[in-house]
């Protein structure tokens, strides 16, 4: 009963973040600090952004910790991204978690910094909530803060002795909003997701994965991304996909990426392209988890 009642809790919670949301921010065509939807590392860069699978309280894994790089559209306003990201399970049951991107530009800093919390609720059902510090430097003389939120429920369902279908449900980037110096409003870009997608395990060394997902952001908008990643030899992964980018926000484009883990270590990268603007984005990222 107790785990019913924690279920319609969150539901209830998700539900009512998307309604104060989009009456909120159902004026708004433009939104601050797109940046925050950015991918947040090489592996999920190289499945165009999508990452709603890296679920350590179901997948088993105790530790997880990442470290990387990424140079943001090169040819067009070119922002180097240091992304550090640390998450710890305690008896299977409970998570927290730490994250944190700063960027560089010509004249300009963006920050985003994210601590969290996470509990399983049934062998396959875990919720997570991540709260967040965003801010960016325009210039020397402006900058810009704000709070947002990130609430999600998250599963990992075996549906027979070789597959699970992965998914998710939640609100992303909820928060304050931002006033420019003449006085206009803009919002985060906050966004309802939905991703689902099929794991599906060759043999004890070799997998497949097929994903998916949409978001509904509330300044009108819509976007979604199709991934893919092939787990080789339990050593080498790779990884490609697709995301229809969404206005104001993150434009549309194409990924590949590649990775390597050896005794808990792992070293991915990946490459963005098909667009103008942000082709030829670079990421790398070094871990470890257990």
């Amino acid at each position: 009963m107790r785990k019913t009642y924690i279920i319609r809790a969150l539901a209830l919670i998700v539900v009512e973040l998307i309604f104060h949301s989009t009456c909120s921010l159902y004026a708004q065509n433009t939104v601050a600090m797109p940046f925050a939807v950015k991918p947040a590392d090489a592996s999920s860069a190289g499945k165009a952004g999508i990452s709603f699978t890296d679920m350590p309280l179901l997948s088993g894994r105790t530790l997880d910790i990442s470290a990387g790089y990424m140079l943001w559209s090169p040819t067009y306003v070119p922002v180097s991204n240091v992304n550090i990201s640390a998450t710890y399970c305690l008896a299977e049951k409970i998570s927290f978690s730490i994250d944190g991107m700063y960027g560089i530009g010509n004249d300009y800093g963006q920050m985003n910094i994210g601590l969290g919390a996470g509990y399983r609720m049934t062998d396959f059902l875990a919720a997570r909530i991540n709260l967040r510090y965003l801010s960016e430097n325009l210039t020397p003389e402006v900058s810009y803060g704000a709070l947002g939120a990130d609430v999600a429920v998250d599963c990992l369902l075996p549906i027979s002795d070789n597959g699970k279908i992965a998914a998710e449900l939640g609100v992303f980037s909820v928060g304050s909003k931002v006033t420019s110096a003449s006085g206009i409003k803009y919002s985060l870009p906050s966004s309802a997701k939905i991703g689902a997608g099929y794991i599906h395990d060759i043999d004890d060394r070799n997998s497949i994965k097929v994903l998916a997902e949409a978001d509904y952001y509330f300044h009108n908008a819509i976007g979604a991304a199709l991934g893919a990643e092939a787990k080789i030899a339990d050593m080498i992964s790779v990884r490609a996909g697709y995301r229809y980018g969404a206005e104001h926000v993150i434009p549309s484009f194409a990924s590949a990426g590649v990775g390597v883990k050896f005794a808990g270590i792992k070293i991915d990268a990946a490459y963005l392209f098909a667009n103008e603007v942000i082709g030829k984005t670079t990421a790398i990222s070094v871990g470890y988890c257990f």
